[in-house]
C-alpha cells in the first residue's frame, strides 16, 4: 500500500511539473510574439532572452522556474534581471533569485545580495529563506566577497551585520588575514572590530588568537566583549591567562564573556578565579561563573555554588542548581530538595533535574511528592523523570 501511495504520489508531482513546464513554454512562445525585437528580431530571441522576459512578467511560479533555468545556463546577461527580482513581493522568487545569482558568480550581485541578508516580508517578520539563499551565494563567491562584506559591519540592519559574520565565517580562509587586519586596525570604528572579531571567532581557526588577546585591551568593551566570545569559541589554552584577567575587566559584559569563554575552554587553572567571580556585583557574570564551573565538575566549587541557590536573581540560582547537578556532588543534595520549593518555575525545574543526575535516595521522597503535587506541569514531568534516573541506577 505505501509503494503504491509513494508511486502515485511520483505520478502526481511529474503531472504537475509538466503542467508548469508546458506553461511556462506557452509563456515564452507568447513572449516572443507579442514584445517587440529591439536590437534583434523575434525570430532571432534565444533562449535566456525569453527566460529573461518570463522573470520579468510571468506568474511567481514561472519566475521560479525561469531563475533556475537562468541559474543553469550561467549567460552573464542574467544578472541584472535576477538582481531586479530581489525586490520581487513574493519572497519565493527573491529566493531562488538569489540562489541564481550564487550559481551564476557574477560579481555584481554581491553588494545586492548583501542588502538581501536583511530581506524582510513584513516589517516584523524576516524572511529567513530569503536571507539563508542569499548567505549561501555568497559563501559560494568566496574571497571576492569578504571586503564587501566586512564593508557591511555596521550596515543598519540588524540581519545583515548578524548574517555577514556568519558568511564571513563559512568562507573561511580567505577571510582569515583581512578580519584581522580589521580588528588589529584602529582606523575601522569599534563596530567594524567587534565584528570582525566574532567572525574571528567563527572561524576557529588559531592564527586569530594573538590578535584576539590584544582586542581584549580594547578601549571600547563591546570589542573586549566580542574578543572573549571568540576566544571561547576557538579554545586555545593560551587564551586562558588573559580571559583570567578579563574577569577583573571594568565592565560587566567583558566579564561576563570572559568566564562563559573559560567554561567553553576548560583549563582548571580558572576555578579559583571562576570561584571569586561568583561574588561579582552583576547577575549575569555570577550566572556565567556558575555554569562555567558546572563544567569544569571540580568538587571545590560545590560549596560556594550552594550559596548562589539563594541568589536575588532566579536565573542565578536556576543556573546554580544546574551547576550542582553537572558536579554531581552529594552534598548538595538537601540544598537542592529545599530549591524545589523556589518561587521561580525554572529554579524547580532545574533542581529536579540535578537531583536526577546526582541520584541520591534522600531526594526520593520529595521529588515524588512533586511529581505528583508540583505547582506547574515541567517541573512534575521534571521529578517524575529524576525519580526514574534515581530508580534505574539503585
Amino acid at each position: 500500500m505505501e509503494a503504491k501511495m509513494r508511486s502515485s504520489l511520483k505520478l502526481i508531482l511529474g503531472v504537475l511539473a509538466l503542467v508548469a513546464l508546458v506553461a511556462l513554454v506557452a509563456l515564452v512562445a507568447l513572449v516572443a510574439l507579442v514584445i517587440p525585437a529591439t536590437a534583434y528580431n523575434v525570430a532571432e530571441r534565444d533562449e535566456v532572452e525569453s527566460l529573461i522576459s518570463v522573470l520579468r512578467i510571468g506568474s511567481p511560479e514561472q519566475q521560479m522556474i525561469a531563475s533556475e533555468l537562468l541559474a543553469e545556463i550561467g549567460d552573464p546577461r542574467a544578472v541584472n534581471p535576477l538582481i531586479d527580482a530581489l525586490k520581487e513581493s513574493d519572497w519565493r522568487v527573491r529566493r531562488d533569485a538569489a540562489a541564481a545569482l550564487g550559481k551564476i558568480g557574477d560579481p555584481r550581485a554581491i553588494g545586492p545580495l548583501i542588502a538581501v541578508l536583511g530581506d524582510f516580508e513584513t516589517p516584523i517578520l524576516p524572511s529567513e529563506q530569503v536571507q539563508q539563499a542569499a548567505a549561501k551565494a555568497l559563501v559560494e563567491f568566496g574571497e571576492p566577497a569578504v571586503n564587501p562584506l566586512i564593508d557591511a559591519f555596521v550596515h543598519k540592519s540588524n540581519h545583515v551585520r548578524y548574517h555577514t559574520v556568519k558568511v564571513l565565517g563559512e568562507i573561511g580562509e580567505p577571510a582569515i588575514d583581512p578580519l584581522i587586519e580589521t580588528l588589529k586596525s584602529k582606523e575601522y570604528g569599534w563596530g567594524y572590530r567587534s565584528s570582525a572579531a566574532k567572525a574571528l571567532g567563527e572561524i576557529g581557526d588559531a592564527r586569530a588568537v594573538d590578535p584576539l588577546i590584544d582586542a581584549l585591551q580594547d578601549e571600547y568593551e563591546w570589542v573586549r566583549s566580542s574578543a572573549a566570545t571568540a576566544l571561547g569559541k576557538i579554545g586555545d589554552p593560551g587564551a586562558v591567562e588573559p580571559l583570567i584577567e578579563a574577569l577583573q575587566d571594568s565592565h560587566w559584559s567583558v566579564r561576563k564573556d570572559a568566564a562563559e569563554a573559560l567554561g567553553k575552554i576548560g583549563d582548571a587553572r580558572a576555578v579559583d578565579p571562576l570561584i571569586d567571580a561568583l561574588q561579582d556585583e552583576y547577575s549575569g557574570v555570577r550566572e556565567r561563573a556558575a555554569e562555567a564551573l558546572g563544567k569544569f565538575g571540580d568538587p571545590r566549587a560545590v560549596d560556594p555554588i550552594i550559596e548562589f541557590l539563594g541568589d536575588n536573581d532566579w536565573a542565578t540560582r536556576g543556573t546554580a542548581a544546574w551547576a550542582l547537578g553537572r558536579i554531581g556532588d552529594t552534598r548538595a543534595v538537601e540544598p537542592l530538595i529545599e530549591a524545589l520549593k523556589d518561587e521561580h518555575e525554572y529554579v524547580r525545574l532545574m533542581a529536579a533535574r540535578a537531583l536526577g543526575w546526582i541520584g541520591d535516595d534522600r531526594a526520593v521522597e520529595s521529588l515524588a511528592y512533586v511529581a505528583v503535587n508540583g505547582p506547574d506541569y515541567k517541573t512534575r514531568s521534571e521529578a517524575a523523570s529524576a525519580l526514574e534516573k534515581i530508580q534505574a541506577g539503585r
